[in-house]
């Protein structure tokens, strides 16, 4: 997603999941943890079409290709996918050089950073923050969740059959039928209660995996307020 600096409110609501940070009291339920909704999809179809993805992302983007700087961001999301929910995805991570503040991740685990990102983050902290946020697309499923709405609007739920039947398409004719490479700006295309729950599921896995989940808070109000 390209990030905007306004006010982290979906980000801070998040963090309401964290306790800690609040108190709740004993009459009060804790809040269920986002689940992945709609999907045509298996997990491995995600995998095998984030893969395909990845392949046309990297010829179209100027790849970093700086191997310590590769390294150290798959350090983090190794930390980061240890304590993720849902499916174990492969989650790899490359940078990108561009100067813009953005970070992406297609379905099945391929995550993208640029090195404007990487340039503005103060500390590992804020910079996992995002990624989290990132990985959390991932694992709620929210790209194929996506494309499968997309699929049903545009071709109609009666010729589902011979794609998703019980023998299952392939990834290749799948993403054929939904539009090829250009499938990735509908990955890409969240819904404002995929980005909540991808904020607040992201602050999860900060918490669990030892960062502060104010950090990515942190990092948008700085940079709103420079």
């Amino acid at each position: 997603m390209r990030y905007r600096f306004t006010a982290p409110v979906a980000w801070l609501a998040g963090l309401m999941f964290m306790g800690p940070l609040s108190a709740p009291s004993l009459s009060q339920s804790r809040p269920r943890p986002a689940q992945p909704g709609f999907n045509l999809f298996t997990v491995q179809q995600d995998v095998d079409m984030g893969r395909q993805s990845a392949l046309e992302v990297e010829k179209q983007l100027p790849m970093l290709n700086d191997p310590a700087t590769n390294l150290y961001l798959n350090r983090i999301i190794q930390r980061l996918a240890a304590v993720a929910p849902g499916a174990k995805y492969p989650y790899r991570i490359k940078a990108v050089n561009d100067s813009t503040i953005n970070a992406f991740a297609l379905p099945g685990g391929p995550m993208y950073v640029n090195r404007g990102l990487l340039d503005a983050a103060r500390n590992e902290a804020e910079l996992a923050g995002v990624l989290a946020h990132e990985m959390s697309h991932v694992a709620l499923r929210h790209g194929t969740n996506q494309a499968s709405k997309a699929y049903v609007t545009r071709s109609g739920i009666s010729i589902l059959g011979g794609l998703f039947g019980k023998q299952g398409g392939s990834s290749s004719q799948i993403l054929s039928a939904l539009g090829g490479a250009g499938l990735n700006a509908v990955f890409l295309k969240f819904s404002r209660d995929d980005e909540y729950q991808a904020d607040a599921t992201g602050a999860e896995i900060m918490a669990k995996a030892g960062y502060d989940p104010n950090a990515k808070a942190n990092f948008f109000q700085t940079r709103r307020t420079r």
